[in-house]
């Protein structure tokens, strides 16, 4: 049983933990959207919504979706979505956040599911940044003691 915060915490220690992003330092894997970043590439694990999906008396089943966002900036075009050998372009970034979430989708054991629902492509008026919004969605259950 966990609570909502357990699910937000876990997320991004596995994040952090996960050796595909060993090229994102764990300082820039944030809980939530951050304004002012200004080292890339970097993370945000923004909560996005809770649901209730079954309520059998003690125990919730919650859904909870969260937005994480992977964010770069490279100054050359021709990298910013693809990257290459010494270079991490977006696609690069969504594959190993991607990669990190299929590590282990019960989240060490806090959750039930984490199902990868799809992934959106942005760009900012802050030339050169790019970013994806991988929307996560994780099934997990809760007593009324554990809320």
């Amino acid at each position: 049983m966990s609570k909502p915060k357990e699910i937000l915490a876990q997320i991004v220690a596995q994040l952090q933990a996960d050796a595909d992003l060993s090229f994102i330092p764990d300082g820039l894997i944030f809980k939530g959207y951050r304004e002012g970043v200004t080292t890339f590439p970097c993370i945000f694990v923004e909560p996005i919504a809770s649901t209730e999906d079954d309520y059998s008396y003690p125990v919730e089943r919650l859904r909870m979706r969260f937005e994480v966002y992977g964010l770069v900036s490279v100054n050359n075009v021709d990298l910013q979505w693809t990257g290459d050998d010494s270079t991490r372009g977006v696609m690069d970034v969504e594959n190993a956040i991607k990669l990190a979430i299929d590590a282990d989708r019960t989240l060490a054991g806090k959750a039930i599911h984490t199902d990868i629902i799809g992934s959106e492509y942005r760009s900012t008026e802050a030339y050169p940044i790019k970013f994806v919004v991988i929307s996560i969605e994780v099934l997990f259950s809760q007593t009324l003691n554990t809320r």
